[in-house]
Parts: C-alpha cells; sequence; structure tokens
C-alpha cells in the first residue's frame, strides 16, 4: 500500500519536474475582487525561449489553472 505521505512526495517530485522542464512557475494568489469576494487561483507562467541567434522560439505562456 502506498502512505498518504509517498503519495504526496510523489506527486511534488512529478509536479517539480514538470514545472522544470517546461521552466515554468506556479503563483497562488487570489483574483483581487473587492471586499472579501475574492477567489483563490493558481497562475502558471513560462518564460519567453530564445534560440542561439536572439530569435524566439516560444512565446511567453502565462494561464490560470
Amino acid at each position: 500500500m502506498i502512505t498518504a505521505a509517498e503519495r504526496e512526495k510523489g506527486f511534488r517530485e512529478a509536479l517539480a519536474a514538470l514545472l522544470e522542464r517546461h521552466g515554468a512557475e506556479i503563483e497562488v494568489t487570489d483574483d483581487r475582487k473587492p471586499w472579501g469576494m475574492h477567489t483563490g487561483i493558481a497562475i502558471v507562467s513560462m518564460p519567453t525561449i530564445f534560440d542561439e541567434n536572439g530569435n524566439v522560439i516560444s512565446d511567453y505562456a502565462e494561464f490560470r489553472l
């Protein structure tokens, strides 16, 4: 049987590998609605990637999960 701690460890390792593979970051924040009406969101951002000549090969990307 896989314990809850082992499952968490495996998930965290897989997530870290995925983020590293894409050069991505996850920001956990809120939607900035006023007066306590906000809700939590997670924003993934991935930087622009350039080749050795300075040409863009992957656009900057940002999206909500």
